[in-house]
């Protein structure tokens, strides 16, 4: 089951998140990532964060302001979470729970699956920066959907499925808003 993360030790709640951006990454991963069963999709749960990651460290690091009307501002990852239509579930139910009153969630498959995001999270944010931002396949997921449909022209031909999600990175030379 796993793919580079830790299983969680059993527990009645959902852990504390360490910092605001591990809360609100986790957040994301659990109200994108489509579980059915105790079990997660871990390969699906870690392109959901990375592709948050990269999109925060592509606005911030490499081409800022002409991508910010598509990505947000770049400030803080809850920027690029929050920022229009981009990541629907941000406005959602389980995005705002899993935020402001993870304590309220006891099922044990939803809290197994909330620590797994959380231990998600904390990995990916772990990771160092890109060392060549900008560079074709240095941000390897930029877009995700459940639709097979190509999301944006500047997006790659062909998806990576994880999941129940579909993923693209940038296609070449379209790196720039």
């Amino acid at each position: 089951m796993a793919t580079g993360i830790e299983q969680p030790t059993p527990t009645d709640r959902i852990a504390e998140p360490a910092s605001e951006d591990e809360s609100v990454m986790a957040a994301i991963i659990y109200a994108e990532a489509k579980v059915t069963r105790d079990a997660a999709p871990t390969t699906e749960m870690l392109a959901v964060g990375w592709t948050l990651r990269n999109r925060y460290f592509h606005v911030r690091k490499t081409y800022g302001a002409a991508d910010q009307k598509w990505f947000g501002s770049g400030t803080t990852l809850e920027s690029i979470a929050t920022h229009g239509r981009e990541f629907v579930s941000a406005s959602g139910p389980r995005y705002r729970n899993f935020r402001k009153n993870r304590s309220s969630i006891t099922h044990p498959g939803e809290v197994h699956f909330g620590n797994l995001c959380i231990q998600a999270a904390r990995q990916i944010l772990a990771e160092p920066e890109p060392i060549t931002p900008g560079i074709t396949g240095t941000y390897p997921y930029m877009w995700f959907q459940k639709s097979s449909r190509r999301p944006s022209s500047r997006a790659s031909a062909n998806a990576v499925p994880h999941g129940e999600h579909n993923f693209w990175s940038f296609a070449v030379g379209r790196e720039r808003g």
